[in-house]
């Protein structure tokens, strides 16, 4: 691109646009300035105007949000959207950054830039490639998405097409039966609206390989009228709000549907209960929007596990003869009066899952090992619910010395089935201090396209040189205390590298003249040192990973003197030769008894007021 090496730039052509990466294989060389910029120019066709940051823009300006081109009419014809960059490899974007559109010139030629960082881009743990990209967020809807909308009615020898108002600013009914009618309606009619949306997978997912999640799916329609009959003027006003009801359809249909074809059921097929409802009050405006919620319908069209048949609008009480119909405009609708109306629209929010597979590491319950020691864990290989093949696994460490088991290798996967392949890091026998780490990176690759591909890391220790037992010591209540209230000391020791024997525990709790011992762990022996009372257990072992707890419970003495503060200590210790680990606690604050006599000052006079 533009005489630079390792820049790549990709198209993919979209049902309704085109997406381009710009791909950046390796860290640009003798990168200067803040930022590194792709131009490109940018040709506005007659009519056309450009928005951004909540306005039109006709000079220059700069933007990390998106870009609109609309017409005389307002109408968004071309929709840029917001830019980021991010680790190819890393497909949950945990490492992506914001980028900057600048936009040069006036008039119909315009110049175009794509910025980012130039720091972003030297950091020293950049991983490349890195890909230049728009986000993923797109708005289906205006004349040309909606493929199909109709109305059908029960009356079985009216065509079902796109007859009388569906064709002018009106269009999608919604009747009800036995209700006078002027016009086109017949008595005894129910009529239901259907919709189909051009929803190409292709639109969300850029290659065979990826899967998308659906954010949110909002369907939108704008209030025509009240669908005229001679019932309407005299229907009192409470009785005109209608709830509407939008169900997805589970039988495919076209321009020739009728309210008994194809159906098994007259009316239309639809999945139960109803994607979303909304009441339409008396006082819409001609033009108010409505939203359905149909996140879970497009969800399944986009996955391909249900078929895209479309909606269906009905009112929910059908037979409510004392009530109007609706109207809202259909996609065939002109303008009102010049003011153009809101055709049906699809407002989709959506994540991209550019991947077609996801590595994780499974790792013991102890990273660590001494000198020559090896740790076994396992990857796990998890395809997307549309990528099956072969995969090939392969690790890297940081330092050579560490050297990795297992790998590398290749597994055979179903769509959707996960395949463990273990593998072992290994420290090394000499060189490597106690405490010291090492990252493993383990990236699975579909066999011919590297393109789809992932990786996890993990990170293994030489076990520290430190005491093999860790203890702590909890108190409750957690600050204060009163004469005679009850203090629990928990104490809990456990081994994080190697199992412990003969481990020794001893307490010694506060002055005896602050407390007496009311109960403690069973196996505990007491002593006393100066005028202090000490407890140890019995020794025992402690195997690795485990976690030991004994508790003491004092209470206060009466005559324990006020604002003193308890000292308990503990330790723990095991053999060989394990250095002791120690605890302490010294935070808990006597205060005032209950029912003990206040002086306070009073402010002004010498005296003091007595609070009994």
């Amino acid at each position: 691109v533009g005489g630079l090496p390792n820049v790549v730039e990709r198209y993919a052509v979209l049902a309704n646009g085109l997406k381009h990466d710009v791909v950046l294989t390796a860290r640009p060389s003798g990168l200067q300035g803040a930022a590194f910029a792709h131009r490109s120019l940018l040709r506005l066709s007659p009519g056309l105007r450009l928005f951004a940051n909540g306005r039109e823009q006709r000079g220059a300006f700069a933007t990390s949000g998106a870009i609109e081109l609309r017409d005389t009419a307002g109408d968004t014809r071309m929709r840029i959207e917001p830019p980021f960059a991010y680790e190819q490899a890393d497909m949950a974007h945990e490492r992506s950054i914001a980028l900057t559109y600048r936009v040069g010139g006036t008039g119909a030629a315009r110049s175009l830039s794509l910025e980012v960082s130039a720091d972003w881009l030297n950091d020293a743990a950049r991983a490349y490639p890195v890909v230049l990209d728009p986000t993923t967020t797109v708005e289906i809807g205006d004349n040309d998405s909606v493929g199909l909308d109709m109305v059908i009615a029960d009356n079985p020898n009216e065509i079902g097409g796109q007859t009388g108002e569906t064709s002018t600013t009106r269009g999608l009914n919604l009747v009800k039966r036995d209700i006078t009618r002027s016009g086109m309606f017949t008595p005894t009619q129910a009529q239901r609206s259907l919709l189909k949306f051009a929803l190409d997978p292709q639109l969300f997912n850029t290659s065979p390989i990826s899967v998308t999640r659906i954010n949110t799916a909002t369907f939108q329609l704008s209030f025509a009228q009240y669908v005229n009959n001679s019932n309407c003027s005299s229907v009192p006003a409470e009785n005109l709000s209608q709830n509407v009801e939008l169900y997805r359809l589970t039988r495919d249909w076209d321009g020739n549907a009728r309210w008994n074809t194809p159906w098994v059921t007259p009316g239309g097929d639809v999945a139960t209960p109803a994607l979303d409802a909304r009441d339409v009050p008396p006082t819409s405006g001609q033009g108010s929007i409505f939203n359905w919620n149909a996140t879970a319908a497009v969800q399944g069209w986009v996955s391909g596990s249900i078929p895209n048949n479309g909606l269906l609008l009905k009112l929910r009480d059908e037979l409510a003869y004392n009530k109007c119909g609706i109207a809202f405009y259909s996609s065939n609708a002109g303008d009102t009066n010049g003011t153009p109306v809101g055709h049906p629209r699809l407002l989709i929010d959506y994540t991209a899952a550019a991947k077609g597979v996801d590595v994780q590491i499974i790792s013991p319950p102890k990273q660590y090992a001494d000198a020559g020691g090896a740790i076994q864990y396992i990857a796990r290989v998890t395809p997307n619910s549309i990528t099956s093949g072969t995969f090939d696994l392969a690790a890297t460490s940081g330092v050579p010395a560490w050297t990795v088991g297992g790998l590398p290798a290749s597994v055979t996967v179903s769509a959707g089935q996960p395949v463990d392949v273990p593998f072992t890091v290994t420290v090394p026998t000499s060189g490597a201090a106690p405490g010291d780490t090492q990252i493993t990176r383990v990236t699975a690759t579909l066999s011919g396209v590297p393109q789809v591909s992932d990786f996890a890391e993990v990170q293994s220790q030489v076990r520290l040189d430190t005491p093999d037992l860790r203890l702590q010591m909890r108190r409750a209540p957690a600050y204060v205390v009163a004469p005679g209230d009850l203090v629990t000391y928990t104490l809990v020791y456990s081994s994080y590298f190697r199992e412990v024997s003969n481990a020794v525990l001893t307490d010694t709790l506060p002055d005896s003249s602050l407390v007496d011992i009311v109960s403690f762990t069973t196996g505990g022996v007491t002593s006393t040192v100066g005028a202090r009372i000490r407890i140890t257990w019995a020794p025992e072992n402690v195997s690795e990973l485990t976690t030991m707890t004994k508790q003491v419970v004092v209470r206060v003495k009466p005559t324990a003197p006020l604002y003193v503060r308890f000292d308990n200590s503990a330790e723990v210790a095991g053999s060989p030769a394990d250095r002791p680990e120690y605890a302490r606690d010294n935070s808990v604050t006597m205060v005032t008894a209950t029912g003990r006599k206040l002086y306070l000052p009073l402010i002004g006079t010498p005296q003091s007021l007595f609070v009994p």
